[in-house]
């Protein structure tokens, strides 16, 4: 990214120079003091302007013209429409030509004027457009709001400039929408001034490096002080913002550095008036990346410790034998939790029999599988830690489907559903589930007894754990057969944030659910990241698709944003390890080594959030902590594979699956599950629930499952040592 140089009057101050932009309309506004329209934009400058879209139209300063009914382009067809956020209603901009497909996609000098006064410049960005571009994210803060135009929402972002100071726009980026025409839209630009005020903030103190690994650096510092209040902090990187943060925020993780790296940070406090201080300078050192990963976030310094207890850990073990018998032959997996209003603790399994699980025999003394369940649900009374093998906790707790069940399967499965559940939650006496769940449209004859097809949706069971009904109006996600992406989101669920008995204790009405990339969550071919996003969806409205909203960023004032557009999604984690590779015989291995979040329980006694991380394999697992279930997160506890031993080790020693000539098999994740059912009352210890396939291998830190199969309820105790 290119430095600009902001010039002010009788001072230099530095800034970035955009390098690339987005569909957006850009507005400069002031809301506090009046100033000459004539002396607002001064020395306009657009690159290549006699081309823009072929048109060879000019751009023209509007005086005061933001109002209904204002074209949006020179070429008219965009007009603003009501209602206009008052921070921008009839301001002066300027007319833009529209369809920019002439100047090269990402240029980093487009467009440069001078401001006459201290002014805001808003960036309302194409809601169609997914990426914000690097230099909107890193100098601009998202206010919440957004103007219409042409039948279409442009959300706006805010920057703030002293008086005098050198603006300078890059080009834009192509539109999701258009991806397929390569269309690069244009954007206007107005400018009125902010308050006049010349006395700068106070300088931010204390500037202070919590964490400098491979993988990030943590920066914290002391809050500034202004007579107008603090509108932000610019964090430079090597004299380059990389990020802004709002007035509340005094850290912020850079998780775009590289190993053995050396940096210098600054952190500059702005007003309302675009006065500026900055902070002294810190040097800070990356580490060299380690062979077994880094944690992508720093250590918690509200959780100062955390440890698994394998030796004394809870397996009802699936043996290597083809079928087990009587009585520990559970063969069951998934197992995703929720904690009723009753008290008890439910659970999802997966093509087994579920808790206590014991095959029938012919009279010929042959495993008959008829009570094998691909959708199972159970009931386990009690707490941890759970006693011998098949604990009383475990009897008669199957109600839909498995063992002896109140509820099975039998011939037809007597209507119960039919593939596999990923997630689960109880909110008052109803229960919900993400599932996959078999169609008749999904088969050609009879549908497989196992399972899952290639949609995620939302299932649900009113006022009991056995009535479960599929919502067949709209899936989460889905994929055909030629990776094609569909469905209502482009992010497939993977789990729940959880509180109290039948979600209470929840902060608000809302029930918030994490998500992956459709693409990432489906293997399809692309390059999209592991990152991790979140959405609500009101408690009374689970099955009602236009109820959801994705997570969207935190606004200008620091508040989270909610919306129902699916561009304008931003991930609560990101994790950058690259994949590494290993030595396998015959050759080498990638192997990925990044995490995603699955699912969070909220620790009521620490006041944060536990959320548990996984890569693809069982033993890729992590814990992160936050005070918000969007973060932001510290790590707690990280665990990864080492590729330079041929994927062996991480979390409990359970390695990376089997190599079978060409690949691995066996050993995937099938999630780290949480309920708080189990947490202890002063919240330093929790229980965790856990499936995987494959066999464990004869070393694992779990001796009970060492050596067996781990398709299988495995529980683990987490202990966390505080301060």
């Amino acid at each position: 990214m290119d430095r600009l140089r902001m010039i002010t009057r009788g001072r230099y101050v530095r800034r970035v120079r955009p390098s690339v932009a987005p569909a957006f309309l850009l507005l400069l506004a002031d809301t506090l003091s009046p100033a000459s329209a004539n002396t607002i934009i001064t020395n306009l400058s657009v690159n290549n302007p006699t081309s823009l879209g072929g048109t060879g139209l000019p751009y023209v300063v509007q005086q005061a013209g933001l109002v209904n009914g204002a074209a949006q382009y020179v070429q008219g067809g965009y007009t603003v429409t009501t209602p206009i956020p008052a921070s921008v209603n009839g301001q002066t901009y300027i007319l833009t030509a529209s369809g920019d497909s002439k100047v090269a996609e990402g240029s980093s000098n487009l467009l440069s004027f001078e401001v006459g006064q201290s002014s805001t410049v808003y960036v309302a960005l194409d809601a169609r457009t997914q990426v914000s571009p690097a230099w909107l994210a890193a100098n601009f803060m998202d206010t919440s709001t957004h103007i219409s135009s042409g039948g279409h929402n442009f959300e706006l972002y805010s920057n703030i400039y002293p008086s005098g100071a050198t603006v300078t726009l890059g080009g834009n980026i192509s539109s999701a929408s258009d991806q397929a025409d390569q269309i690069v839209r244009m954007y206007s630009v107005i400018v009125v001034p902010t308050v006049l005020d010349m006395q700068p903030p106070t300088a931010p103190s204390a500037l202070q490096s919590l964490c400098s690994t491979a993988m990030v650096v943590g920066l914290q510092w002391t809050a500034s002080k202004d007579n107008h209040p603090v509108a932000g902090y610019r964090i430079s990187r090597n004299g380059t913002v990389v990020g802004t943060v709002s007035r509340v925020q005094t850290s912020y993780s850079d998780i775009t550095v590289s190993p053995s790296s050396n940096y210098t940070y600054v952190v500059t406090a702005f007003d309302v008036a675009g006065n500026t201080a900055a902070s002294s300078t810190l040097p800070v050192s990356t580490a060299a990346a380690s062979a077994t990963g880094d944690a992508p976030y720093c250590p918690s310094t509200v959780i100062t410790s955390a440890t698994f207890d394998f030796a004394n850990a809870y397996s009802e073990p699936h043996s290597g034998n083809a079928y087990d018998f009587p009585p520990y032959s559970d063969s069951s997996d998934l197992w995703p939790l929720t904690w009723g209003s009753d008290g008890n603790i439910y659970a999802f399994f997966g093509d087994g029999w579920g808790l206590c699980g014991e095959l029938d025999v012919d009279q010929n003394n042959n495993a008959v599988a008829a009570d094998k369940t691909s959708f199972g649900f159970a009931e386990i009374n009690g707490v941890f830690p759970l006693g011998s093998q098949c604990p009383g906790q475990f009897l008669n707790g199957n109600i839909y489907g498995g063992y002896n069940s109140s509820h099975p399967y039998g011939a037809g499965t007597n209507g119960l559903l039919n593939g596999k559940a990923t997630a689960v939650i109880a909110v008052g006496s109803n229960f919900y589930a993400t599932a996959g769940i078999w169609r008749s449209a999904d088969c050609t004859g009879s549908c497989p007894s196992g399972g899952a097809p290639n949609h995620i949706e939302i299932v649900s069971s009113l006022g009991n754990g056995y009535s479960w009904r599929d919502n067949t109006a709209w899936d989460f996600c889905n994929l055909s057969s030629k990776y094609v992406l569909g469905g209502a989101f482009n992010v497939c669920p993977v789990g729940f944030a959880h509180f109290g008995m039948g979600y209470a204790g929840a902060p608000d009405s809302f029930v918030y659910l994490y998500a992956l990339d459709a693409a990432f969550f489906w293997g399809v071919p692309s390059t999209a990241a592991a990152n991790t996003y979140l959405l609500r969806v009101p408690d009374n409205q689970m099955l009602i698709q236009s109820a959801y909203q994705y997570f969207g960023g935190l606004s200008k004032n620091g508040q989270p944003i909610w919306t129902t557009n699916k561009n304008r999604r931003r991930p609560v984690f990101v994790d950058n390890n690259p994949n590494q590779n290993g030595p396998v015989p015959g050759g080498t291995f990638s192997f990925p080594m990044g995490m995603g979040i699955g699912e969070a329980l909220y620790d009521a006694p620490l006041g944060r959030y536990l959320a548990t991380a996984q890569g693809g394999r069982i033993s890729q697992a992590a814990v992160f902590e936050a005070p918000n279930p969007w973060g932001p997160w510290s790590v707690v506890y990280y665990s990864n594979i080492s590729p330079a031993d041929g994927g062996s080790g991480g979390w409990g020693n359970l390695g990376y699956g089997t190599w079978n000539g060409s690949t691995f098999v066996g050993g995937d994740t099938l999630g780290i599950r949480v309920t708080n059912a189990w947490t202890s009352a002063d919240g330093e210890s929790t229980w965790m629930v856990f499936s995987s396939d494959g066999l464990a291998p004869t070393n694992a830190s779990f001796s009970a499952l060492a050596g067996n199969w781990m398709d299988s309820f495995n529980a683990v105790e987490l202990i966390l040592i505080t301060p």
